[in-house]
């Protein structure tokens, strides 16, 4: 194997191990289990994405319910909690969606399912990335853990869209094994 072909499939292969919990060790062969390998990485990015979104979106609300306390926050970062806990219900939303579509792949519609997909996952990027701009010019002890951990989310949502702009590639054949 070559060199370069084996650097770049180790780090998509890292990139999915979150989701699918496999192994960089594992050779890569062209054969028919790649393409099946490549949905199951597909899904499982998105799954992963879920997760840390739910995960995020339970602390955006409790932030946003705090009232009181030494975690409390003030003013326009008040307001931006509020509204990030709408773009993570979205974020959510079109995550769930796509995973619902990434289930059902046919081989039929596999082009504009697929396509969809990428839309939805790519639209819970921007609500994501909508969510931060309330805190462009806010840096404060307060607000650093949530920035941290909306910009986790956001790079398991990439992580994600890269998946199935891979899925896309290898195009129906990878439905034939599972």
């Amino acid at each position: 194997m070559a060199r370069a072909q084996t650097a770049t499939v180790t780090s998509e292969t890292h990139a999915a191990s979150h989701a699918t919990a496999i192994s960089a060790s594992v050779p890569y062969r062209r054969s028919q289990a790649q393409p099946n390998t490549t949905l199951a990485n597909g899904r499982g990015g998105v799954s992963v994405a879920i997760g840390e979104a739910k995960r995020v979106a339970r602390y955006l609300a409790t932030l946003k319910r705090n009232r009181n306390g030494s975690g409390r926050i003030r003013g326009r970062n008040r307001i931006a909690v509020s509204d990030c806990v709408e773009c993570f219900q979205d974020t959510l939303d079109n995550l769930h969606r796509s995973l619902y579509v990434l289930r059902k792949l046919s081989a039929r519609d596999f082009g504009s399912q697929v396509e969809d997909v990428a839309t939805w996952v790519s639209a819970a990027l921007t609500d994501e990335d909508t969510c931060l701009d309330g805190f462009d010019e806010e840096t404060g002890k307060r607000v650093k853990p949530l920035i941290n951990r909306v910009s986790n989310v956001t790079y398991m949502t990439s992580n994600a869209l890269a998946l199935i702009n891979k899925l896309a590639t290898a195009g129906p054949e990878c439905l034939n094994n599972g």
